[in-house]
Order: structure tokens, then sequence, then C-alpha cells
């Protein structure tokens, strides 16, 4: 959705066949990427799993038959408009917010009308901002009731083993989805913060703050998932030296302080796997591992090619050796992740990226932690004993 400015690809592509300008195929992926922006979200949900499936039963990764896939789309606030920094005599447009959630559930009507396999499970994270022109402490608890109105809260099933409540949490987003109608409220499994967006998880201004303690409380208290974006890159709507302040993992640690339960997820990792050296980025982000029991991150747009995969061994190990946390620990922690579509920039297709991964040279506890049990834990688990309260 953020790359609605783009040129339609169609366009792109006729300009070039007049022209007679041939492109190397790096461009010509980029032009592959935009393409997917002219979709519709439902006609994204239906191609992802006609090209997963091949014609087949069952998706197959790797040596494995895959019986359901999870897609996370992940919302995003763009509150900062005024910051827009456009290059361009005509300012850049966003998409209103009420319109972005009207078109992610519209989609997946569509798909669950249209789908003749039913192998996508989709949860779809909420994109929320602490700005006062956006969203008030009142009026961000009242989205937040509003959204999350009927989870299943950790306080009414608090004596059920962990195994259990991940069950009955994934079958109510399953039943959810089955029963949605085009006009239903919206559902949604976790939340989605942007910090190059204006996002501050330690604001300094007091409405800002307020706002900031209505979220974790309300997260961190119910079990519900946050994802953050953790890199240098992204879409920005703020100056250079705020989006660094703000996204550098370090500006989380007075939060999980207050709220040390709270269920958070670094996208991507920090800046790409280079596994020569460790960045400071992911030294950071593995200290708080270290210190909070349900930290994690994602490497979503990050092992798009084989030789990142061998990155991805390498930093582990380089992580382990200077002591900055355990393999078993660092690996319970790790999320596999596409950033899909824009992977599509790197990767000729969503599939090529998938396979990528079915290929990779990985032990098999690694396997299952990366796309099973970690993402199962992340989304639906408890994030605490029992005998703990947050």
């Amino acid at each position: 959705m953020k790359l609605r400015y783009i040129l339609p690809a169609s366009l792109i592509l006729t300009v070039l066949k007049f022209t007679g300008i041939s492109l190397s195929k790096r461009v010509m992926r980029i032009i592959n990427g935009a393409t997917i922006f002219d979709y519709s979200i439902g006609d994204i949900f239906l191609t992802l799993e006609n090209e997963l499936l091949a014609g087949n039963k069952h998706i197959r990764i790797g040596d494995h038959d895959v019986d359901q896939f999870v897609l996370c789309p992940m919302m995003m606030h763009f509150s900062c408009t005024e910051n827009n920094r456009s290059e361009t005599h005509y300012p850049l447009k966003t998409k209103r917010f009420e319109d972005q959630i009207h078109d992610l559930f519209h989609g997946i009507h569509v798909y669950k009308n249209e789908t003749a396999h039913s192998k996508l499970q989709i949860y779809p994270f909420l994109g929320v901002t602490f700005d006062p022109e956006v969203n008030e402490p009142a009026q961000l608890k009242s989205i937040l009731d509003s959204a999350f109105a009927d989870y299943p809260s950790l306080d009414q099933h608090g004596d059920l083993p962990n195994e259990e409540l991940i069950q009955l949490r994934k079958e109510h987003f399953m039943g959810k989805m089955d029963q949605m109608k085009d006009t239903e409220e919206p559902y949604y499994c976790g939340v989605k913060v942007y910090p190059p967006l204006g996002f501050d998880a330690t604001p300094s201004y007091e409405l800002e703050q307020d706002s900031a303690d209505v979220l974790f409380d309300f997260c961190s208290k119910r079990g519900i998932p946050i994802v953050s974006h953790t890199s240098p890159g992204g879409y920005q709507t703020i100056d250079d030296e705020q989006a660094k302040d703000t996204t550098f993992p370090i500006n989380w640690h007075k939060v999980l302080e207050k709220h040390t339960h709270l269920k958070l997820n670094f996208a991507h990792f920090g800046p790409e796997l280079r596994g020569i050296r460790i960045d400071k980025w992911k030294v950071e982000i593995v200290k708080l591992m270290e210190e909070y029991p349900n930290v994690y991150t994602d490497l979503s747009c990050r092992l798009g090619k084989a030789k990142e995969y061998k990155h991805l061994l390498s930093t582990v190990d380089r992580l382990v050796q200077s002591q900055e946390i355990n393999e078993q620990q660092l690996c319970e922690r790790l999320l596999f992740g596409t950033d899909f579509p824009m992977c599509l920039f790197e990767n000729d297709s969503y599939k090529e990226y998938i396979d990528v991964y079915g290929a990779a040279k990985l032990k098999e506890d690694l396997r299952n932690h990366l796309t099973l049990h970690n993402p199962e834990q992340f989304l639906f688990g408890k994030p605490y004993p029992k005998e703990n309260t947050d």
C-alpha cells in the first residue's frame, strides 16, 4: 500500500516499449515488484496461494508438504504527512487509514469467497500512531477496545496450558475469518508500529506519553504482539536524525523495563545480514532478548538469496561466540518473514523467496523454530508464567 504513488507498471512498460529502452534484470525486477501494486488485495491473496501451490494439493517447501500458510498483513499508519519530504512538484498523497482498513478486509472477504483451496491463514496487524492529531489517549483506548474486543484474554484463560491457549486463540481468529462479511467489524491479531513514520516508543510530549502507556499496558496484559520496524531503510516521513533515533532498538529499553512481559518483534533484525561483522543494531536486539522473555526479531526481506542463509548462520555463531546470547535462546526468538511485496525488488517472485528458504541448509531444529514454534508462540502463546503478572 505504501507504494501506491509509483507509476502503474503497465504504463512504465508501455513507455519502454515505445522508446526501445532495454533495462537490466534488476530494473525489470523493480518493475515486476511495482506490478503487484496494481492488484487488489483480494487478488494478491489468491495469486500468492496459487503460486505457492503450483498446481499441487499441498504447498511444498523443501522436503515438507505444508497444509496451511500464515500471512500477517502489516498495516502502516501514515500520520506525519506534514513532514513528508516530497521532491516532486505535486506532493505525494497517502491513503487514508480508514481506506487501508476497508481495502484489507474487503480483500480478505474476497479471498474467503473465491479461494478453492483455503490454504492461507490471515492474521492482520493494526497500524498504530501516537500522533495526538490522529489519536488522543482516550481515542486510542477506544480503538484498541474495539479492535481486540473479543480477543481471548489471558485473565479469562489463566489456567489453560500454553498449548491449549494457543489452539484457542488460533481457532478464534480462523473463526472470525470464516464468518467475516464484507461489512463486518475488522479483527486483528497484533499491532504494527513504524518509527520512520513518526512513531516513538518513548515520546517526549505528555499526551503522547499517555498514549504510549495505554498501548503498552493494553498489549502486555492481553499478550497482544507488537511488531516494530527496525532497520535503517524503509518508508520515511520524518527527518533522518529523528528516524534513526526512534528506530534504533535501544529506544525500547524503558518500555520493556516497565512492561517486562510485552511481546515485541524487531522486524528485519536491523541492517542486512553480512556475516562478516555484527552491527550494533543486532547487538542491542539480542541484549533485549537476553533480558526480556518475549523479545523476538524477524528476518523479513533478509533471506531472499542462498548466501544470506550462510550470513545468518555466521551471524548466529558470532553473537554466541561474543557471549551476547546463548545459541538456544537466540534460535527460540528468530522468526521467518518475507516483507512481501518489498522482497520482490530482490526476488523474481514470492515463491522464489520461499523456495530459497526450502533449499537452505539449516538444521531441522532451527527450521522448525523459524517457521513453526516461534511464530506460534509469538502470535498466540502465553507471555508469562501463570504465577507472574505484568
